[in-house]
């Protein structure tokens, strides 16, 4: 079954609250709170806006104490935040961007190895694999990088046999509610 992950745009929004509890509440099954260089109130904000039922879902890509506090469900690990808050008990994800640094990971629940298309958020950051080399025994890796809502399906049909049950699609808040809430009623759709 494709899983369907979004991952917020850096930027604060208008509404992002509802936005990601609308996403969350169409079946998308978790969303990543990232928000590099923000501050603590501002992520707070933000967190506290959304349906505190919806928590368990979220992961944080920055304040990761925030998690426990909360109650949020997951945290993700990458070069601004390396390791696990000590009261934290949820799940964990990483970004890898080489092969090497996938076989280092040994305790998450699971990674991302980017990116699979050219950036869209960060310029000059090439697609540095493809769906072939992105084959993969690992149930708990998402291949991600420069996917918006003119690639999904695309990504879906390149990488379900190379990663199985597993796909994710950087969607930027923007295009979510176009196409990441249209994905999740599809497959609500194909479930009922």
């Amino acid at each position: 079954m494709l899983r369907i992950i979004v991952i917020t745009d850096t930027p604060f929004m208008r509404s992002e609250a509802d936005t990601v509890s609308m996403l969350l509440d169409e079946g998308v099954e978790r969303v990543h709170l990232r928000k590099p260089g923000s501050d603590e109130s501002d992520m707070r904000r933000l967190i506290e806006g959304i349906d505190p039922r919806l928590y368990p879902r979220l992961t944080l890509q920055d304040h990761l104490p925030l998690a426990a506090e909360y109650g949020i469900g997951g945290v993700h690990l990458n070069a601004r935040n390396k390791s696990v808050p000590d009261s934290f008990g949820g799940l964990v994800s990483r970004s890898c961007h080489t092969f090497d640094e996938l076989s280092r990971c040994t305790g998450e629940d699971y990674m991302f190895l980017s990116p699979l298309f050219d950036s869209i958020s960060k310029r000059g950051y090439r697609a540095a694999f493809t769906a072939a080399t992105c084959r993969s025994p690992r149930d708990n890796l998402a291949a991600r990088g420069g996917a918006g809502r003119h690639r999904t399906a695309t990504s879906a049909a390149a990488l379900r046999p190379g990663i199985r049950r597993s796909g994710l699609f950087r969607i930027y808040l923007a295009d979510a509610v176009a196409a990441g809430a249209a994905a999740a009623h599809s497959q609500n759709s194909k479930l009922h």
